[in-house]
């Protein structure tokens, strides 16, 4: 192995970690009508409002994602976790129905092993893994989706209110409906060749 290469894998580190993708439902949709400078400005709103909820939860935000992002915590962390999450989405729904946009969001979350580092000529911050890829496979639509690993970890009184899954084995649970929702008709707009 080259020296270069040894420096280089000195600088990944190897753990547990609980995942998190977050993402919004509705996000093209709904950019895809704005200007996009708008659409860069909402889009900055959301990160600084997930990154409030997810650092204050003891959650780290690795990178976002355009419409969502991806976060890791301490495994054991599951249950503050969702408690966040649940809090941010009301917030993110109330700065929703304001906006008179109709999006939601959707969590998906898994436990496992990843490799975290500064990869890159830019040694960015990054996670990967088999792990991080099975997180964004999981489910999709508004709600939360977990894996068995990740449900393992609630405590049993929390556990009565998810759906069992199969195959693969995973975990859904819808939000409770809102006290509104905002029934919006959007239109794309007419090509601009992009």
């Amino acid at each position: 192995m080259s020296d270069s290469l040894a420096t280089t894998l000195d600088t990944f580190s190897e753990s547990e970690k609980l995942i998190l993708v977050l993402s919004i439902m509705g996000a093209t949709r709904t950019m895809q009508t704005m200007d996009d400078l708008v659409a860069a400005r909402m889009a900055h709103q959301n990160y600084e409002l997930f990154s409030s909820h997810i650092t204050a939860s003891g959650g780290d935000v690795i990178k976002y994602l355009g419409d969502g992002c991806l976060s890791l915590y301490e495994p054991g962390m599951i249950k503050p976790a969702i408690e966040a999450l649940e809090h941010l989405r009301v917030e993110f729904l109330d700065r929703e129905k304001a906006a008179c946009r109709d999006t939601d969001l959707c969590y998906r979350l898994h436990i496992g092993q990843v490799v975290i580092g500064e990869f890159g000529p830019a040694q960015q911050r990054d996670v990967i893994g088999k792990a991080v890829n099975a997180t964004f496979r999981l489910g999709s639509g508004a709600g939360f989706t977990i894996s068995e690993r990740a449900y393992r970890r609630l405590p049993d009184d929390q556990r009565a209110v998810w759906t069992k899954l199969k195959p693969p084995v995973n975990y859904t649970r819808a939000f409770s409906p809102p006290q509104y929702r905002a029934s919006i008709a959007l239109t794309m707009p007419a090509s601009k060749g992009y």
